[in-house]
This record gives C-alpha cells, sequence and structure tokens, in this order.
C-alpha cells in the first residue's frame, strides 16, 4: 500500500495484492475543494511525478550497481554470498519500507566494503 498526496488535499491511494496480483487506486479530494475533472486530473499528474520507486533512488541504484559489478567478479562461496546479499536487498526494495531499505542497504554496503578490503589486503 502506498499513500501519495500533495499540499493541495489530494491524497492518492494504491494499493496491490499480492496473492491476486490485483491493483486499486483510489483518490481523495477535500471535500471544501471543488475541482473540475481537468484540474484532478493535472493534479494527479504532477503527483504522479513525485512518486519514485525505491529501486530508481540514486543511492539505492548505486549500491546495486556495485552489487552486481561484485557478484560479476567473484566465483564459489564469495558470488554466492554476494548472490544472497543482493535478494535481501532486493527484497526489502519490493517491500517498499523505508526503514528496512536503510537497513538493507547499510548491511549491503557493509558487506561489500569488507569482500572488496580483503580483496586489496
Amino acid at each position: 500500500m502506498r499513500f501519495s498526496y500533495d499540499s493541495s488535499g489530494l491524497l492518492e491511494v494504491d494499493v496491490e495484492v499480492p496473492e491476486t496480483g490485483a491493483r486499486r487506486n483510489l483518490v481523495i479530494v477535500d471535500e471544501e475543494d471543488s475541482i473540475d475533472a481537468k484540474e484532478l486530473e493535472t493534479r494527479r499528474k504532477a503527483l504522479a511525478k513525485l512518486k519514485i520507486h525505491p529501486r530508481d533512488d540514486d543511492a539505492n541504484m548505486a549500491v546495486m550497481a556495485r552489487a552486481q559489478r561484485c557478484y560479476e567478479s567473484y566465483i564459489g562461496e564469495r558470488r554466492e554470498l554476494v548472490g544472497m546479499w543482493i535478494l535481501a536487498f532486493e527484497s526489502a526494495l519490493d517491500k517498499q519500507e523505508p526503514r528496512a531499505i536503510i537497513e538493507a542497504r547499510e548491511a549491503l554496503i557493509a558487506g561489500l566494503d569488507e569482500l572488496d578490503g580483503e580483496r586489496y589486503l
């Protein structure tokens, strides 16, 4: 479930049911704010520009690119370990919970730093 809102009182709720794949979108407008369909559509488009999936966040993309490079450069147990870290990070991204994403990203960075440190020692 994702809630998006703007300062003018527009609230948009996006819900996806993982078991069925069903998606629903609900738009709530302040009752005191009477707007026409065209204005509502303009405001929804502006709101859509603000929605950024955590996977598209620059910091997350950079960490994922580094992890992919490490995965490709290792073999054996180390490659398997990096693969598990990547899966854990992707799982956190899919859940879109900010705190879980930050924790998973920090764990991935720490693991990659440790492996990179071993490579150069």
